[in-house]
C-alpha cells in the first residue's frame, strides 16, 4: 500500500466549496516547527519569519481561480564561499492560476510550450487549493541559489584568476609519455 503525497509543511488549505464570497483574502504566518521544517527542505540555516497575505478569485465559470498573494520573510543561508551565515529579507508578490478541471494532456504524452505561452493552471483536489505550499514554492524561487557574505570572495582563498598558473597540473608527467619523445 503506497502512502499519498506527503503533506506540505507549510499547510493552509482553502476551500473553494466552502466559500460563500469571492474574493477570499486571508492572511497567514507560519509557526516555529513549519519554519524548521521549511528550513530543512530548502537547505536553510534558519528561517527566522514566513507571512503572507493571499486573495483569491474566480477568473472563469469552468472552474479557474486566481490566487494573488504576498509573501514576506527573513531567511538565513550559508555563504557558498566562507559557510558564514548570511540573512536576507525577502518581499515577493506572486500570481498563479488553478483549475477544478485536469489538466488535458495529448495522448501521446508530450506537451510543447512557446516560452511567451501561459502557464497552464495548476490543479486543485477537490475544489482545495493549498496556499501555504504555493508560498511555501513562491519562497524557494526567491531565495539566493549562491548566497555570499559582504567581502568574500574566491581570491581571498587562493582560487581566484591565476591562481591555477601557480599550481603544476596533475597531467604534467603525462606530457613526456607521447610518441616518439621517450625519456632516457
Amino acid at each position: 500500500m503506497s502512502a499519498g503525497p506527503p503533506s506540505p509543511e507549510f499547510s493552509r488549505p482553502i476551500d473553494t466549496h466552502a466559500i460563500e464570497e469571492l474574493p477570499f483574502e486571508a492572511e497567514f504566518e507560519a509557526d516555529e516547527g513549519e519554519r524548521a521544517a521549511l528550513a530543512r527542505r530548502f537547505g536553510l540555516v534558519a528561517l527566522p519569519r514566513l507571512a503572507a497575505t493571499v486573495s483569491l478569485e474566480r477568473v472563469s465559470e469552468r472552474g479557474i481561480y486566481r490566487l494573488s498573494g504576498h509573501l514576506s520573510a527573513d531567511v538565513v543561508q550559508s555563504c557558498v564561499v566562507t559557510l558564514e551565515p548570511v540573512e536576507r529579507h525577502h518581499e515577493v508578490d506572486f500570481e498563479r492560476l488553478f483549475s477544478e478541471l485536469p489538466p488535458v494532456v495529448p495522448s501521446y504524452g508530450r506537451v510543447e510550450m512557446a516560452l511567451d505561452d501561459e502557464e497552464p493552471p495548476e490543479p486543485m483536489v477537490a475544489g482545495v487549493i493549498e496556499a501555504g505550499e504555493a508560498v511555501a514554492e513562491e519562497l524557494a524561487l526567491a531565495l539566493e541559489p549562491y548566497p555570499r557574505a559582504p567581502g568574500s570572495s574566491l581570491d581571498a582563498l587562493g582560487y581566484g584568476a591565476g591562481a591555477a598558473d601557480d599550481v603544476e597540473s596533475p597531467f604534467s608527467v603525462l606530457k613526456g609519455l607521447r610518441p616518439g619523445r621517450r625519456k632516457a
